[in-house]
């Protein structure tokens, strides 16, 4: 992931697909039905358990969502119209034939199959109890309820180029950024389906502090009022960290950057308060920022001779605790840590704070690829089209206390800049003071946006 920059151009497509290139797909192969797993070897025994798997599949339920819906705004017509599908699969998954010690590498089952969907490599979105996935290079995307694992809706798109969407966001409207040379960002109503909005050469940036960013047509860094899509100026310090060289993501409601001295940077979008944060203790790269339990870590590139990755705990004023090194870089499921393995053929859960690794997962990956965790669900792409896994996203065991880093003294420039609005004090009021603690759970840091984005899945 060498280097940080990141052009707004670009910015949009690596804040919500960060780790596109490593998310995980999946390929079956050949593996016989269920039933005749379960009846295989049992003799006349085995139309009875046929049966019994017959009565689990019929009685088992589906993961529900308990997120709450936002109404789309209707500001424009259009010709675009949803289409309702039930066209998904649904099984549940059958008793392993084999007992399971909680160890074993092991194949997950797959509890549904979305078959009108050719996924793209867009980061997906959750929202409202829904699960949206770009389809069909960004000719479509799909609305996945959660509680029922079926097309809920599609909406058709006009798509100006031959490419994927850059970014989806789900805010009073469904929000898709293409990143053809001029750029294009639609708004559709999330009810009927119309594009109600249509804003040539410009580029989605994030969803945060319920305000949507976006680069303009003259390439300026405006906010965008998500349900009247009126934009406005954003303040100084938003529109230099965003339109500037240095590595940029957006994540637990917060901006973040490092610059080419390796300073980490932190704005506050709500009131533009910029916050220098220093240097990592023993140096290293910002690659990615993720929230667990109510706080955000950094995971950096790790200065250890072993090579991998450290996550760092983001705190009030710099980066306070630091985990031992793990293989590589994690992504989230759910409120978890996991890893892929380095051939790329099954994925497990990482305790990062002692490095504990769980049970292997055989789940093969690809380039274009994702895996997401929404509403406890694990979804995933491979090359029939879009599955839900039978996964389970239990945390585990704590392990080892992370160590606690010294904060280093910000670096004498650059000097932040605050907007008129702004408070004075360079500390931003929004951001709780963190206090380390003994268990490897710390205390809440900057909550992250109500809205869904990159974070859902935050991950990563």
């Amino acid at each position: 992931m060498g280097g940080f920059k990141l052009r707004v151009s670009e910015f949009a497509g690596r804040a919500h697909t960060r780790f596109a290139a490593s998310r995980l797909g999946i390929r079956w192969a050949a593996l016989p039905p269920r039933t005749q797993r379960i009846a295989a070897g049992a003799g006349a025994g085995g139309l009875v358990l046929v049966i019994l798997a017959a009565l689990v599949l019929g009685l088992s339920g589906h993961g529900s969502s308990s997120a709450s819906a936002t109404p789309g705004i209707a500001v424009g017509s259009g010709s675009a119209a949803p289409s309702s599908s039930a066209s998904a699969l649904s099984s549940a998954s059958a008793t392993p034939k084999t007992p399971d010690d909680g160890v074993s590498p092991r194949v997950p089952d797959v509890l549904a199959k979305i078959a009108d969907c050719s996924p793209d490599s867009t980061w997906p979105v959750s929202s409202g109890g829904r699960f949206y996935v770009s389809c069909s290079l960004g000719t479509k995307v799909v609305a996945i309820d959660l509680s029922t694992d079926t097309v809920a809706q599609t909406y058709t798109i006009d798509n100006p180029t031959s490419d994927a969407p850059d970014a989806l966001i789900v805010d009073s409207g469904l929000w898709v950024s293409f990143g053809s040379e001029d750029g294009d960002v639609q708004r559709m109503d999330l009810t009927t389906g119309n594009q109600t909005k249509d804003l040539p050469g410009a580029d989605l940036i994030a969803d945060v502090s319920g305000t949507i960013w976006m680069s303009d047509t003259n390439g300026n860094i405006v906010k965008v009022d998500p349900a009247t899509a009126k934009t406005s100026k954003a303040g100084p310090n938003a529109a230099d960290l965003l339109n500037g060289d240095e590595f940029v993501m957006a994540e637990c409601g917060m901006f973040w950057g490092q610059t080419k001295d390796g300073e980490i940077l932190r704005l506050n979008p709500a009131t533009d308060v910029l916050t220098q944060m220093g240097n990592f203790e023993d140096g290293g790269t910002l690659e990615d920022v993720v929230p667990s339990g109510g706080t955000c870590w950094g995971v950096v590139d790790s200065t250890d001779e072993s090579g991998g990755e450290v996550l760092v705990r983001l705190g009030t004023s710099c980066g306070d605790m630091v985990t031992s090194t793990i293989a590589s870089d994690p992504y989230m499921l759910g409120d978890t840590f996991w890893l892929v393995s380095d051939d790329q053929t099954y994925i497990n859960q990482v305790e990062p704070f002692g490095g504990k690794e769980g049970r292997h997962w055989l789940v093969s990956t690809t380039d274009d690829s994702w895996i997401v965790g929404t509403n406890g669900q694990v979804w995933v792409t491979n090359a029939a089209g879009l599955s839900r896994l039978d996964i389970p996203l239990d945390k585990m065991t704590p392990g080892a206390t992370p160590k606690t880093l010294k904060c280093q003294a910000p670096l004498a420039t650059p000097t932040p800049v605050v907007s008129a609005s702004a408070s004075a004090s360079a500390t931003p009021t929004a951001t709780p003071t963190l206090t380390p603690s003994p268990s490897p759970s710390p205390s809440p840091s900057p909550s992250a946006s109500a809205s869904e984005s990159a974070s859902e899945s935050t991950g990563p």
